[in-house]
């Protein structure tokens, strides 16, 4: 049965719209005396104010009124009939209502006289004890097996207990369909996979939510589509977990180089803060910006939820990525690195790229080849290996120091904790020459990320075990094959 509040607050409506008069008559003694004396969030309203009304509705044969009662039945139904009756019965001294079958023989409460019939014995039924537990377990009512009223009478609540509202969870906030436009992505993720049952927990934590733009920049950096990065649901749970933090981690607490730990394998989120020339506070997490806007960052959920929007994914580290393509097949399909692609052609870096490691590699644009081979002193006679032993690198010399130990993102080396030298990949082939086999990096503004002064250009692209960084010069070895 619906609340009786909101009953009631129907018979107010019903009375006011059809203008019943405010006289002592039925009509006026049911829609508005109930409504007042019987709703109890008013000044005059109680549970025995409500018994009072209720007992001179019932001598003046009130719900007897066929008419009335029709009009009653239409607003609460008749559960909210069976309701009074039987708050009258049990809980009022004014004993049952005279109502249906117990009208017989006697003149409606209002309307027209009617013609007087002979009195008929009432065809009521005796309500059982059984009878009586069913209604009140339907209606959300106490229920015990004596709850047939004895001596002391029972009472019946005038409003049954309502179930408390569900609590409110960092998975419900964040699948909430208001939402889809800015983070559905992250709900769809959610609802695939185990970790919107860690986010519906009491325990305290901190979600870092990527929006849409950054789910979909990372399929373009993957060059999958949503389905099959959705297939690979392994990596897609990893990648959640590393976006929950244990412990309310608020921005105002955060400090540069602050470590926040994770809900994936005990991996550790890296913090940065500072002040941007506009003097507003920055937060980047792992070189994803946090949202500026007071409701994108450090939203309350819940008693111990708090949620924090970022612009890109942050991926877990030593997982393979969710792509099926290599280092080389990306390279081999790029119109702009055709120069780099021949170049490579011609040593056995291909093949090494294949190796079960992590790689970087920082391809030279078309252009940026194309002005280092007019250089006199190289020409095309970069593409042949020198064996002669003369003072100058060899072709695999210059094509592998453009490749990096490890998987570096350009969000990565943005940081400011982010490692300024880089070991190729022959420096650890080679100890003698590890110290000078690196490239250094650096950076201009928040997000301009250079490499021996050149600089990476466009977007990068993700490899099952690497990525790819476009870079608008070739990079000179500083060492010589000797």
């Amino acid at each position: 049965m619906k609340s009786s509040r909101i009953l009631l607050t129907a018979l107010i409506a019903a009375a006011s719209s059809a203008s019943f008069a405010r006289a002592q008559s039925c009509q006026s003694l049911v829609f508005s005396g109930l409504s007042s004396a019987c709703a109890l969030g008013g000044e005059s309203a109680s549970e025995s104010a409500c018994c009072d009304t209720l007992g001179r509705a019932n001598e003046r044969l009130c719900f007897c009124d066929i008419e009335l009662m029709g009009t009653i039945e239409m607003v609460i139904g008749n559960d909210g009939i069976e309701f009074f009756r039987n708050f009258s019965k049990y809980s009022c001294d004014g004993g049952e209502l005279v109502i249906g079958d117990a009208c017989s023989g006697t003149p409606p409460a209002s309307g027209p006289p009617q013609p007087q019939t002979p009195p008929t014995t009432p065809t009521t039924t005796m309500m059982t004890v059984n009878d009586y537990n069913r209604h009140r377990q339907s209606h959300g009512y106490e229920f015990s097996d004596n709850a047939m009223p004895t001596t002391p009478r029972e009472r019946i609540p005038m409003f049954p207990p309502r179930a408390a509202p569900e609590e409110e969870t960092v998975a419900r906030w964040v699948l909430d369909p208001r939402r889809n436009a800015e983070v559905g992505f992250t709900a769809d993720a959610l609802s695939l996979t185990g970790v919107r049952n860690v986010l519906h927990g009491n325990a305290s934590l901190t979600f870092f939510v990527p929006t849409n733009e950054a789910w979909y920049s990372l399929l373009f950096q993957l060059g999958v589509t949503k389905e099959e990065l959705f297939g690979a649901s392994t990596w897609l749970e990893d990648a959640l977990r590393y976006h929950v933090v244990n412990g309310a981690a608020r921005t105002s607490t955060f400090s540069f180089g602050t470590l926040l730990p994770t809900d994936f394998t005990g991996e550790d989120l890296s913090v940065e803060t500072y002040t941007d020339g506009r003097g507003q506070a920055v937060v980047r997490v792992n070189g994803c910006s946090v949202h500026t806007s007071r409701n994108r960052r450090d939203v309350s959920v819940g008693d111990a939820g708090l949620v924090h929007f970022v612009d890109c994914v942050l991926l877990p580290p030593g997982r393979l990525l969710p792509t099926r393509r290599t280092i080389d097949q990306y390279i081999r399909s790029q119109r702009s690195l055709s120069m780099f692609a021949n170049a490579m052609r011609g040593s056995s870096l291909f093949e090494r790229l294949a190796e079960d490691k992590w790689f970087t590699v920082f391809a030279p644009s078309d252009d940026a080849f194309a002005r280092f081979l007019r250089d006199p002193r190289i020409g095309m006679s970069f593409y042949v290996d020198d064996e002669d032993g003369s003072a100058h690198p060899s072709l695999t010399d210059v094509l592998t120091y453009h490749v990096a130990m490890g998987f570096h993102s350009k969000r990565k080396l943005s940081m400011s904790r982010a490692p300024k030298s880089l070991f190729t990949m022959d420096a650890l082939e080679d100890s003698s020459a590890s110290t000078h086999r690196r490239v250094y990096v650096s950076t201009r503004g928040s997000r301009s990320v250079l490499v021996n002064g050149c600089a990476i250009i466009g977007e990068q692209a993700f490899a099952r075990n690497g990525v790819v960084h476009v870079i608008d010069c070739v990079l000179s070895p500083n060492f010589d094959s000797s």
